[in-house]
């Protein structure tokens, strides 16, 4: 019998005397594969093969039938069948390939359908590192933007406070200067008028400092070619005492620290 020949070629046989007690023992075993045959009592081939599809789809049968009706072997094949083979079965090795290739399908499609729940897993395992990343990449650009908007106000608060400094620091020069002025032009002294005036020069110079440092936008640094110019220019209405004197600066783009 065909169960014999397959127990004899390696393979662990389970019988039963009709399709419902198939049935029911593949339930039970959850055999690798099973042979039905279409004419069978109680309960025929199509109806396992139906009932096998719905509820174990991948477990391979195959159709041994008497039969050879073409609509038969058609409806077997929609209805999940592997493989359909006619009895007799004159060339037994046709049926132990025939479960052999079944078998190996079937090892094949639960390989890949562990390969893809795999695959399914490992994607979502990445899309929620990915989403998690995106996340904290999220909140750190919006911390460092936050932290950029508090840096330029402050900032911007400082240059205003260093403007008003040096803006005040320039009027009380200039307060000094004017002192100074009132009081040479009340000394009859040559020597001390000519000291007074001196350091009144000193202080405009200081105070000269102190306003291009409020007109620029750099309060740490000073283009020296505009000041030596503004300098020369007061010194040499200070002492040239009428004479045509012409000044040229040659500094260049020179900057120089506040020290």
């Amino acid at each position: 019998t065909l169960m014999t020949y397959l127990s004899d070629a390696g393979f662990t046989t389970l019988e039963a005397p009709n399709g419902q007690v198939g049935l029911e023992i593949a339930r039970e075993q959850e055999p690798e594969l099973l042979l039905v045959d279409l004419r069978m009592p109680v309960m025929d081939g199509l109806q396992v093969l139906e009932a096998m599809s719905q509820e174990q789809p991948d477990t391979p049968v195959i159709v041994i039938s008497g039969t050879s009706a073409i609509d038969d072997v058609v409806q077997a094949l929609r209805l999940g069948a592997w493989d359909y083979i006619i009895k007799p079965v004159v060339d037994m090795s046709l049926l132990e390939h025939a479960v052999h290739k079944a078998l190996e399908r079937s090892r094949l499609r639960r390989e890949n359908r562990l390969y893809r729940d795999h695959l399914e897993v490992e994607v979502h395992k990445r899309t929620l590192a990915l989403e998690q990343t995106n996340v904290q990449l999220t909140q750190e650009i919006a911390e460092r933007k936050k932290v950029e908007e508090e840096i330029t106000r402050s900032l911007s608060e400082k240059n205003v406070l260093l403007k008003e400094i040096h803006h005040r620091v320039k009027n009380n020069l200039q307060i000094i200067s004017s002192l100074l002025n009132l009081q040479s032009s009340t000394t009859g002294d040559l020597a001390t008028r000519n000291l007074l005036e001196a350091s009144r020069n000193r202080i405009h110079s200081m105070a000269l400092l102190h306003e291009e440092l409020y007109r620029t936008d750099d309060l740490t640094r000073l283009h020296i070619h505009e000041y030596l110019k503004l300098l020369a220019s007061r010194l040499c209405s200070t002492y040239s005492v009428g004479k045509a004197i012409e000044i040229e600066v040659n500094a260049g783009d020179t900057s120089m620290t506040l020290d």
